[in-house]
């Protein structure tokens, strides 16, 4: 999806399309060829998977149908050729690269929090349908008995037709640089957009500048988790019993999320199990818009002024945090609001400490990132580090307890840390050690921006 975002999007900022479409070539065929490049790339790394997929169970010593492995694949390589679509769609409504692509990520996210909540959830079960992910789980081929569903796969290919003709019927018709715009310039001028001053609002000091910068993304991000939490709260006592019984029937379920025994453990499955990992996501984004400022050019315009450098950093971090805060305080009050109007008997503190212990985890990964983006070379590799490497220790942590890996392993995962606040209440030793560490990366970063060429 960020690639598809990339692919019309990622040359327009820097100007570098123009001078392609210099060229003597029309803007639909330039839009085709990009296309055909994005899915040769996903066929190629759909092939990668297949290949690793082949030896391991080599070195396992297992072995699986061969259609099987196949039909997997294509089921994969269809719903992540759909998302790629809605990237190249959304870079033709909004013209800045970081912003489409956070969008679509935030689309994605909800797509996937929305389907695992309407399958479990009897009332629900007709959302499913409106999202990409209820086609793809449609096929299982791995499963005995189960093949490719060619309906579910139908379906998806339909939609990524449809999205890429609308994205290629925009890009020829749409000014490059900017996004295409649902009203014509004639009524915008009648309206007075076109006459107005710009808003030179927060605009007085580099930290205000931040804040404004974060304000429409952090109400976006809150409400969003927000109305989330509100339906898995509203759903508790529909989807409890179901998946206690469930649950007790597979032991590596109880082994890995415990007894679903009461509403705050369900509760702990259902938000908290992937509320720190979301967030994260939100950290990652404030690192990509750390690195793309300092390689688009924007960083050394404000680096010249006359403030000190630690300022910058300074500004970033405390941004960020009040960003997070009010993300935090729209989740908090959703749950609890919503577990009144429904009359959920849960215990009230230990949500808000569940709540308030992601801020560590968030915080240190928001460090750790902006510290390697002053750290290395260029910035943009440290979002992609930072990103794998929360990622690795989400499954690690997920994976220990199912394997009975040593608990040094896990010891060594951010989430491990973060532990069952909302049944356990906050661990404060592991949130002391957490913020210490959020405190020495932020440190790191200072120190790296402080002595850093500016990337151009």
């Amino acid at each position: 999806a960020v690639t598809g975002v990339a692919t019309t999007r990622g040359e327009e900022e820097p100007g570098t399309l123009d001078v392609l479409m210099s060229t003597p070539q029309s803007r639909l065929a330039i839009f085709w060829q990009k296309m055909a490049a994005l899915f040769a790339a996903l066929v190629a790394v759909s092939l990668l998977i297949g290949i690793m997929f082949f030896v391991g169970l080599f070195v396992a010593g297992e072995t699986l149908p061969f259609w099987a492995i196949m039909g997997t694949l294509v089921n994969i390589g269809v719903a992540a050729g759909f998302w790629g679509a809605a990237g190249v769609l959304a870079a033709q409504f909004i013209s800045r690269r970081r912003m489409a692509s956070i969008f679509i990520g935030t689309l994605i996210v909800s797509a996937y929090l929305l389907n695992s909540t309407a399958e479990t959830v009897p009332s629900l079960k007709g959302l499913t349908w409106i999202t990409p992910f209820h086609y793809y789980n449609m096929s299982k081929p791995l499963v005995p008995g189960r093949i490719l569903d060619w309906t579910g796969v139908a379906v998806l290919l339909a939609g990524t037709a449809v999205m890429l003709a609308f994205a290629a019927w925009l890009f020829a018709r749409r000014d490059a640089g900017v996004g295409f715009s649902l009203l014509p310039a004639r009524h915008t001028a009648r309206l007075g957009a076109l006459t107005r001053p710009p808003s030179m609002a927060m605009l007085g000091s580099i930290f205000a500048k931040n804040l404004r910068d974060l304000i429409v993304p952090s109400l976006l991000w809150g409400f969003g988790l927000a109305a989330y939490c509100a339906i898995m709260v509203a759903t508790t006592n529909e989807a409890l019993s179901p998946m206690y019984e469930v649950m007790n029937q597979i032991p590596l379920f109880t082994k890995l999320f415990g007894s679903l025994s009461s509403n705050e453990a369900y509760l702990s499955v259902g938000i908290f199990f992937y509320l720190p990992l979301v967030l994260i996501l939100f950290a990652l984004t404030q690192v990509w818009g750390w690195a793309s400022d300092e390689e688009d050019g924007r960083m050394e315009a404000l680096v010249s002024e006359p403030a000190p450098r630690w300022q910058v950093a300074v500004a970033a971090y405390a941004a960020a945090t009040v960003g997070l805060a009010v993300i935090l305080a729209l989740i908090t009050a959703g749950t609890l609001l919503t577990a009144r109007l429904v009359s959920l008997d849960i215990d009230g503190w230990h949500v808000v400490s569940a709540v308030l212990a992601t801020a560590p985890l968030v915080l240190v990964t928001l460090a750790f990132g902006l510290a390697l983006a002053t750290w290395l070379p260029r910035p943009g590799p440290a979002v992609g580090l930072t990103g794998a490497l929360v990622v690795l220790m989400f499954f690690v942590n997920t994976l220990a307890p199912m394997f009975d890996w040593p608990e040094v392993v896990s010891n060594l995962t951010l989430f491990h840390y973060y532990g069952r606040p909302v049944i356990d209440g906050i661990a404060w030793g592991d949130m002391g050690l957490l913020m210490a560490a959020a405190l020495l990366f932020a440190v790191a970063g200072l120190v790296g921006f402080q002595r850093r060429d500016i990337a151009r």
